[in-house]
C-alpha cells in the first residue's frame, strides 16, 4: 500500500519532488519506491527526463485502476474511525430506585434521542426523610427527638439481596446516630413504603424525590427534619478506564446539561 501511494502521488504531481513534499518524505525515498514497484512488476510506469516526469501507457492504466480503489479504501477507514469515535455500545447504570425513575424519564430518553447507538440497562437499588400520614401522627403523636422513633411503628427498607434492614441514619447531639427502629412492615421498594405511609400504617424514611408531591398535597408529613443529615448531592461514578469512551463522554455530557438546566434538582434535596 505504501508503494501504491508513492506511485499515485507522483502520477498526480508529475514530479518526484512535489510528491515527496506532499508525502512529507525525501525525493530519494519516492524515487526508490517507484523503482521498486516497476521492478516488482517488470514494466516502466514513468518516463523521466531532467525537466519532467510523464506516465507511460502502463502507468496511465494503473493510475486509472488504482485511484478509485485507493479512494474507496480511504473512505472505508474513515468510516471505521467515525464508528470508533461515535458514541455507541451498552451502558449499565445503577441508581437509587426513586432517582432511577427520574433517570428513566429524563436522561435515558434524552440519550436515546441524541445517541441511538447506545443501549441502556438501568438497575434500581435504593440506598432520605422521616415521613408519615397526618392520620398516623394524630394517633401516635409527632416525634420531636430521634430516640422517640423507637416507640413508633416504622416501615423499613430491606435490601433485595439480603434480609438486612439498614438502620435509620440521623444526627444526634454527639454526631451520627444509627437507629434500629421497631418494624411494622418491610419492603425492598421505596414506592411500597411510601404507599404504606400514605395509608397511615407507620413512619418511613424516604428520599424527598419519592414523596415530593405527597408533601405538597399534605398526604404525608415531614418530621425530624433538623436531625436528617443532608445529602452530598448526585454523583456519577464510573471506572477510570471508561472515561475516554465515547459512550461514557456522551452520558456525562447529557447528565451535566440536565444538571445545568436544573432538571435534577429534585433528586438532590
Amino acid at each position: 500500500m505504501v508503494l501504491i501511494r508513492l506511485f499515485l502521488a507522483v502520477a498526480e504531481e508529475r514530479s518526484f519532488t512535489r510528491a515527496a513534499r506532499k508525502l512529507e518524505i525525501t525525493p530519494t525515498a519516492v524515487s526508490k519506491g517507484v523503482r521498486a514497484l516497476e521492478k516488482q512488476h517488470g514494466v516502466p510506469l514513468f518516463v523521466r527526463t531532467t525537466r519532467s516526469v510523464s506516465m507511460t501507457d502502463a502507468g496511465a492504466v494503473l493510475t486509472a485502476a488504482l485511484k478509485p480503489a485507493v479512494g474507496q479504501i480511504d473512505d472505508a477507514f474513515a468510516e471505521l474511525e467515525r464508528l470508533r469515535s461515535r458514541p455507541a455500545g451498552h451502558l449499565r447504570i445503577t441508581a437509587p430506585r426513586a432517582f432511577g425513575f427520574l433517570l428513566a424519564r429524563l436522561l435515558a430518553a434524552r440519550m436515546r434521542a441524541a445517541y441511538p447507538d447506545i443501549s441502556f440497562q438501568l438497575s434500581l437499588d435504593d440506598g432520605l426523610v422521616d415521613v408519615a400520614a397526618p392520620a398516623y401522627f394524630a394517633q401516635a403523636g409527632i416525634p420531636e427527638q430521634p430516640q422517640e422513633l423507637l416507640r413508633h411503628r416504622t416501615l423499613r427498607y430491606r435490601f433485595n439481596t439480603s434480609s438486612r434492614l439498614p438502620p435509620w441514619r440521623l444526627l444526634g447531639p454527639d454526631g451520627e446516630l444509627l437507629l434500629d427502629t421497631g418494624t411494622a412492615l418491610t419492603a425492598d421498594d421505596t414506592r411500597m413504603l411510601a404507599e404504606w405511609a400514605r395509608q397511615g400504617l407507620g413512619m418511613a424514611y424516604l428520599p424527598d424525590l419519592e414523596i415530593a408531591e405527597d408533601l405538597r398535597r399534605g398526604a404525608l408529613q415531614r418530621v425530624l427534619a433538623p436531625f436528617v443529615p443532608a445529602t452530598s448531592g448526585l454523583f456519577l461514578y464510573f471506572p477510570m478506564r471508561t472515561q475516554h469512551q465515547p459512550k461514557m463522554r456522551a452520558l456525562i455530557e447529557q447528565a451535566a446539561r440536565l444538571a445545568e438546566e436544573g432538571a435534577l434538582d429534585a433528586g438532590c434535596r
